[in-house]
């Protein structure tokens, strides 16, 4: 169950799914460094991790700089700090600010901690769509940027510019490109920027298995560990902006169904709100535990209001497949293994 569930989650799609696009960068990204996914982890097999998402340093120059993603090769002492860009255009000053990071500083803001004290060395990394590369390296050129690039489609990532990549990064690309058998996978499919209804689209699912291990409420905070992605790899602000959306989320809920869900602001209004699941289905649907489920569910695609992308998983499919081979009435030890494997996952 674990398994099947894991690859379903982990669904190649492609970028014009229901993906937002500025995503596919990171994602592309993300899978370079990702083991034992169906596309080669030429970053993680050279050592390469990521240690932060959206962290924001100052600059010696001025200013400040928010780095998308962090890389660390801790054998090698290496940062690469990554800018990925969905459009055609780079932002000069953000750009120019780039070369002037204190690798120090990147490490005191994500809270690395450094397995040797060789000096620490850096990159520069961008990247962008293939079909923007050149515009992005026109750009680079305009402000002497000598930072390498990333270019990323559905079939390959290249390295563009690798003489202004360090040794390090560039022996991750020996031939200067890499072949994708599937698309980027979807590692993180939403973040801070991401509308509302994802969040709630992530939390009503979520919720429903939380009723059917009989979980009586659920804290903010642990809803968005166990649903974003990377969440410890932000930076704290970035943190709270995603538990804020949760909210949200879970206040829209209580509104849809005061019966089951009632969300309950913490004092001083932090993140730490909890939702509280009032009764689950069975409380209130006499054909038994596979049929109030599937009830559930259906009440929650006809609010949505919107089409169902096919290469999302449905996490309530399993629910609703044994339906087909149990009675209505029917409630099994199994079934319910089955949902907290889900959980656990």
């Amino acid at each position: 169950m674990r398994e099947r569930r894991y690859h379903q989650r982990r669904t190649h799609s492609p970028r014009g799914a229901s993906l937002e696009e500025r995503l596919v960068p990171v994602n592309a990204l993300l899978g370079l460094c990702t083991p034992n996914d169906i596309n080669p982890a030429v970053l993680a097999n050279a050592g390469f991790r990521v240690v932060g998402l959206e962290i924001t340093v100052a600059c010696p120059s001025g200013g400040k700089v928010t780095i998308d993603v962090v890389l660390f090769n801790e054998s090698e002492s290496h940062l690469v700090f990554c800018e990925c860009k969905a459009g055609n255009n780079i932002e000069n000053e953000q750009a120019a600010r780039y070369g002037t990071i204190d690798p120090k500083s990147v490490v005191t803001a994500a809270a690395i901690t450094l397995g040797n004290k060789s000096p620490l060395t850096s990159d520069v990394l961008y990247v962008c769509l293939a079909d923007k590369s050149e515009r992005i390296i026109q750009g680079l050129g305009e402000i002497s940027a000598e930072y390498p690039l990333l270019a990323v489609s559905d079939s390959e990532i290249t390295l563009r510019r690798p003489g202004m990549a360090s040794k390090i990064l560039r022996n991750a690309f020996p031939s200067g490109e890499v072949k994708l058998p599937a698309p980027p996978a979807r590692i993180i499919d939403f973040d801070h920027d991401s509308p509302v209804q994802m969040f709630v689209d992530k939390a009503r699912p979520y919720l429903i298995r939380a009723a059917a291990r009989r979980v009586d409420e659920v804290s903010v905070p642990r809803i968005a560990e166990d649903l974003c992605v990377h969440y410890r790899r932000y930076q704290l602000a970035v943190r709270l902006q995603i538990a804020k959306r949760f909210q949200s989320a879970l206040r829209q809920l209580s509104v849809e169904d005061p019966d089951t869900y009632r969300y309950e602001q913490s004092p001083g209004g932090g993140p730490e709100g909890v939702v509280r699941l009032l009764r689950t289905p069975e409380d209130f649907d006499h054909r038994g535990r596979t049929a109030a489920y599937q009830s559930l569910a259906r009440v929650s695609r006809r609010r949505r209001g919107r089409p169902v992308d096919p290469n999302q998983l449905d996490l309530l499919a399993d629910v609703e497949g044994a339906s087909e081979t149990e009675g209505p009435s029917e409630s099994s030890d199994d079934e319910e293994e089955g949902l907290e494997g889900e959980e656990t996952s």
